[in-house]
C-alpha cells in the first residue's frame, strides 16, 4: 500500500500529565520505526495510541495516504497489533486462535508459522496453559499468518530467549517487504539490519 503511516501533532498523556506531546510521525512502505527510550518514557502508551487501544490525540492520521484515525473499521482492517495484553479467548486452542486471525483458514499455515516459533507443539493447546514466553512466541506467529499493512509491536523481544529474539528479527525482515512496522524495544541493535527510522523518548513530554 502506497503512502506508509503517517500522524501529525500526536498528543497523549494521563490526566493531565503530559506524556507525548507535539510529535509527528512518517513510515514509509518497506519500513520500520524503531521507538527506543527508558521505562516510563512513553513507548507503549505511543505504539498503544498509534493502534487504537489508547486515546490519542492528532491533527492527522494516515494510512496508505487516506485518512484513518485508529478507532475506524478501515484501521482494524489494515493494521496488526501484539502487545502484553493480547486477547485471548480462553475456550479457543492455540490453533483456532491463529485460523481466525488467519484469512486463509489453512491449518498447515499455522503449523508453519507456530513452527518458526518453536511452538508448533502448543497448536491444541489452551491459552491458561502456557507460560509466558510461550504466549508470546504464540501470538508472534500471529503476525506470519495474519494479513496487514501496518504491524504495531510493542517491545515483541520480551520474554523470548536469545535463539527466538533472533529469529523475531529474522521473521521480520523477511515479511516486511511493501508494508510498514512500528515497533518498541529495548534492544534496538536486534533490529539493525531492517531498513529503519530511529525515534528515541526522552520521557521529557517528548
Amino acid at each position: 500500500m502506497p503512502g506508509g503511516l503517517q500522524v501529525d501533532d500526536i498528543r497523549m498523556g494521563y490526566g493531565k500529565v503530559p506524556v507525548i506531546r507535539d510529535l509527528s510521525l512518517n513510515v514509509e512502505p518497506g519500513q520500520a520505526l524503531i521507538v527506543t527510550g527508558a521505562n516510563g518514557a512513553g513507548k507503549s502508551t505511543l505504539l498503544r495510541g498509534l493502534a487504537g487501544l489508547q486515546p490519542m490525540k492528532f491533527s492527522s492520521y494516515l494510512l496508505g495516504g487516506e485518512d484513518c484515525p485508529p478507532t475506524s473499521r478501515a484501521h482494524r482492517q489494515l493494521t496488526h497489533s501484539i502487545f502484553d495484553d493480547w486477547a485471548w479467548l480462553p475456550e479457543l486452542t492455540v490453533g483456532d486462535h491463529l485460523l481466525l486471525a488467519s484469512k486463509s483458514q489453512r491449518s498447515s499455515s499455522v503449523e508453519v508459522a507456530l513452527d518458526l516459533f518453536g511452538a508448533a507443539h502448543l497448536i491444541r493447546r489452551l491459552p491458561h496453559s502456557l507460560s509466558t514466553g510461550q504466549e508470546r512466541r504464540c501470538a508472534l506467529a500471529s503476525m506470519i499468518v495474519r494479513p496487514w499493512s501496518f504491524l504495531f509491536l510493542d517491545e515483541p523481544e520480551r520474554g523470548l530467549d536469545e535463539e527466538y529474539q533472533e529469529v523475531l528479527a529474522e521473521a521480520l525482515g523477511a515479511i516486511l517487504g511493501q508494508r510498514s512496522v512500528v515497533l518498541a524495544t529495548h534492544r534496538p541493535e536486534l533490529f539493525a539490519d531492517l531498513p529503519a527510522q530511529r525515534l528515541h523518548l526522552a520521557g521529557d513530554n517528548s
